[in-house]
């Protein structure tokens, strides 16, 4: 079904449909039950506030608080990833170097996407 959904919709008018070799349903209501043993784990473990900013996959934007912390990440394996969001908000800061540590160079490509400034100050390590 996917499959033939990708040949109707680029006529359509969709820029690009592809399939994508994932290994599990990241980031959808389908990962609930993975949520809920997550969400017990963290109610348990001491959690304290990083001492540099770290980007919440939920929201695109600095944790706030350790309740904010515990409380995003339960939600952020049945959510969409706001990643375009957070890497707009590292670029509004003036961050001058940006490092992907692989594998692969996926990040990166999202972020000639999003700004091709911050597009050439990104490096790619690799294995």
């Amino acid at each position: 079904v996917l499959e033939k959904l990708c040949e109707i919709v680029v006529p359509m008018g969709a820029k690009n449909a592809k399939m994508l070799a994932v290994s599990g349903a990241f980031h959808t209501p389908y990962m609930q039950p993975a949520a809920d043993a997550l969400g017990k784990a963290l109610d348990e473990a001491p959690i304290q506030m990083p001492s540099i900013k770290v980007y919440s996959n939920v929201t695109g934007k600095p944790y706030a608080s350790v309740d904010e912390i515990r409380g995003l990440l339960k939600r952020q394996l049945c959510e969409p990833v706001k990643w375009e969001q957070g890497t707009k908000d590292l670029v509004t800061l003036g961050c001058t170097s940006y490092v992907e540590p692989g594998p692969g160079k996926q990040l990166k490509a999202m972020m000639r996407r999003i700004d091709n400034d911050a597009w050439s100050k990104t490096t790619t390590l690799e294995a």
